[in-house]
């Protein structure tokens, strides 16, 4: 028999980044942690998930800093992380990606309001976390596409401008996992 619907902490939005500023036209300045340039991104998602999944479970997200220790993919599978700016790893936040990531885990990476900036560093970042791998667009007829339903079509942000069209989702494969 299953086990009886439970609360699921199953993402960590990672912490991390600098503390950035904007200056709005009126002249007053707003200073934010760059992890946090989209408070309830996180909390959307999960919630999301518990209305699209509908089993009976509370899935839930926590936050914690990319560098720090105990990151292991069997507690927490998934690693969130989105932005809009540019960013650098410190060197434990590699070494925490390398080892999650090669014991199982996944991290998904979100480029808010489809900034090229972000993602262009998740793509010198993640050079550093794997030297050898390469992003590669994942297939319409890929698993992660067909698995609970079937993905044919999203809403998405182009250098800020509204869009709907095919998923487009770029992975490094660890093994034969996208990871």
């Amino acid at each position: 028999a299953p086990p009886p619907p439970t609360n699921l902490t199953v993402i960590y939005k990672v912490e991390y980044g600098e503390t950035l500023q904007f200056k709005h036209p009126n002249g007053v300045v707003q200073k934010f942690e760059q992890w946090k340039s989209y408070p309830n991104d996180a909390l959307n998602l999960v919630t999301l998930t518990n209305e699209k999944l509908a089993d009976g479970n509370n899935y839930q997200y926590a936050t914690k800093p990319l560098a720090s220790p105990g990151f292991d993919p069997v507690d927490i599978p998934i690693l969130y992380m989105t932005g809009d700016y540019d960013f650098t790893f410190k060197p434990a936040e590699v070494e925490n990606l390398r080892k999650f990531i090669t014991g199982g885990g996944t991290i998904i990476f979100n480029a808010a309001r489809g900034r090229e900036e972000y993602s262009r560093a998740v793509i010198r970042e993640m050079r550093r976390v794997f030297p050898q791998k390469s992003f590669m667009r994942l297939p319409e007829d890929h698993p992660i596409f067909n698995a609970r339903f079937r993905v044919k079509e999203v809403s998405m942000l182009l250098n800020g401008v509204q869009a709907s069209r095919p998923p487009e989702i770029y992975s490094i494969d660890i093994g034969t996992r996208a990871a």
